[in-house]
């Protein structure tokens, strides 16, 4: 089970090390801190531009800028962003929904599991993230 694919992986690192400057970077530097490919990082910026979270300046002396504070940027958001909905189970069989759906004490447990870690990736942020590493926990 993979609760994140490379997309949201990648674009949580890019954003904590944006975040951790503060302030306008060129995104191949960024890339180069993370050891992520330049165009993978531009495509994974471009995306956080459209949904509002950083900025962008072309040109010389562009790149990419916080607009949403870090403490607002959920882990979720960013999982969502990339992934669609966050969910453990699908419960469905060949296209149609599974005929054991009302009833099925697995997707019940699941569907809990699944509510926790939701509840868990809303409340943590960039900003959690990268206080962790700058307290060395």
């Amino acid at each position: 089970m993979q609760v994140l694919n490379k997309d949201s992986d990648y674009a949580i690192r890019l954003l904590m090390t944006l975040y951790r400057k503060g302030s306008s970077m060129p995104v191949r530097e960024i890339a180069r801190i993370q050891k992520v490919p330049y165009r993978f990082a531009r495509k994974i910026f471009g995306r956080l531009s459209n949904a509002g979270i950083v900025g962008s300046v072309k040109g010389v002396g562009g790149g990419v800028f916080p607009l949403k504070k870090e403490s607002e940027i959920s882990i979720l958001e960013i999982i969502e962003l990339f992934q669609g909905r966050f969910r453990l189970s699908n419960c469905v069989l060949r296209g149609k929904p599974c005929p054991n759906y009302k009833i099925c004490i697995l997707r019940r447990e699941m569907n809990e599991i699944a509510r926790l870690m939701n509840k868990k990736l809303k409340n943590l942020t960039v900003k959690n993230l990268n206080q962790k590493i700058k307290g060395g926990k």
